[in-house]
This record gives C-alpha cells, structure tokens and sequence, in this order.
C-alpha cells in the first residue's frame, strides 16, 4: 500500500512538471516570436529608408531611421534564442510614426 502512494505522488507530481514545461515552453516561444517581430519591422523601415537615400531624407525620416539602426543593435545584441519579458533599453519611436506597411511600402 505505501509503494501505490509513492507511485501516485510521483506521478502527479510528473503530470504537474509536465503541465508548467508546456506553459514555459508557450511563453517563451511567444517572447521569441515578438523579438522577432521587432527585429523584421525596424528592418523593414531601415531597408525602405535606405532605397530612398539619405540625401533625400527628411528630418522625421531620418529620426526613423536613426530609431530603426538603434533598436536593430539592442536587438541584435540579444543571443539568437534569448528573449527578455521585455526591453528597457530599446528606443521608441517618434511621436509622429506611422509604420511602413509592408504591402504598399509608404514611407515615414
């Protein structure tokens, strides 16, 4: 009788083991995700900023583009598979942005 009591609390504890890898699994799949997501879009600004040229860059375009290469190197400086809950030295965007929409390519 005391062997079938081990045996279930191990297996409930195993189940609960189970249960919290697969949470922490999903969570940070989802913080990888929206790295991610952060790094394709400041990308996407800089690479249309760039086929513009900075000659014809406006004073608004170019703190974009300034914000883009600054969040690009915070990002980067992360290691491939970590992602923090969140980024405290990563630059905002200016006040006036408006994201260029990767569908029409519209710039800042």
């Amino acid at each position: 009788m005391k062997i079938f009591f081990v045996i279930f609390f191990i297996s409930i504890l195993l189940i609960w083991l189970s249960n919290l890898l697969s949470r922490v699994r999903a969570e940070y799949s989802t913080a990888i995700k929206n790295k991610n997501t952060l790094i394709e879009e400041a990308t996407s600004i800089k690479n249309a900023l760039d086929t513009k040229g900075m000659e014809s860059l406006s004073e608004f375009e170019i703190e974009c583009y300034n914000t883009a290469l600054s969040r690009l190197k915070t990002l980067n400086s992360y290691k491939k598979n970590h992602a923090p809950d969140n980024y405290p030295f990563l630059k905002d965007w200016p006040d006036e942005y408006q994201c260029i929409t990767k569908a029409n390519q519209s710039t800042c």
